[in-house]
């Protein structure tokens, strides 16, 4: 499987919040908390999406900054 960078991850999630894909509180977990099998795997591909967006923007200050070393 081809993975992604953050700013493809980010231009998709845009593209699904504007074509009605992810609505606005709408969770399958009704209750308090967002827990279960089902809310655990969103945790865990929104933690993917997290991480590869600080890598991205990580890698993307350091291109920027000069060496004074």
């Amino acid at each position: 499987m081809k993975r992604k960078s953050g700013a493809e991850k980010g231009k998709k999630l845009i593209m699904a919040i504007q074509n009605g894909e992810i609505l606005v509180d709408r969770r399958p977990n009704h209750g308090v908390e967002f827990s279960g099998a089902y809310e655990k795997l969103h945790k865990e591909r929104f933690h993917d999406y997290l991480g590869s967006s600080c890598r991205y923007l990580g890698n993307k200050r350091i291109k920027e900054q000069k060496y004074h070393g």
